[in-house]
């Protein structure tokens, strides 16, 4: 990934989903804050504002990081998601992190299953394909 592009675009990239905190209209997820007749907020985390699952996708609170998190990566490809204060729900440093990490799993993972020819003929023995085929050097 590019390393000039800011933590928004590098998530989007990642998830391979759009994030704006510009309105569109019918977004695949909506996040924002909703107002009650007195003068409460709550904060909505849905993918169809106009039926609202008020046990799952309503908050009393602001939703954690994770429970976004959570959310947007059980988005379909080139999901819309709206954010009405990214910068709050969806912290440039928290988004860093959650990248680096995301980085370092999948070198564990590549190193772990993709970097051991003995695993991988284990894997295919008990009928899981690896994902690549590796060569050994002799």
């Amino acid at each position: 990934m590019s390393e000039n592009l800011q933590p928004y675009e590098k998530l989007a990239k990642k998830l391979n989903i759009k994030i704006s905190e510009d309105y569109t209209y019918n977004p695949d997820l909506q996040i924002s804050t909703w107002n009650t007749a007195d003068g409460y907020s709550l904060w909505v985390m849905t993918d169809d504002p106009n039926n609202v699952s008020w046990e799952n996708e309503v908050f009393y609170y602001e939703p954690s990081f994770d429970d976004i998190m959570e959310r947007l990566q059980e988005l379909d490809d080139e999901a819309e998601v709206y954010v009405d204060d990214i910068y709050e729900l969806l912290h440039p440093s928290d988004i860093e992190q959650w990248l680096e990490n995301q980085d370092e799993k999948e070198e564990i993972y590549e190193d772990d299953v993709l970097g051991d020819p003995l695993r991988n003929a284990r894997m295919t023995a008990n009928g899981v394909l690896p994902l690549q085929n590796r060569s050994t050097k002799e």
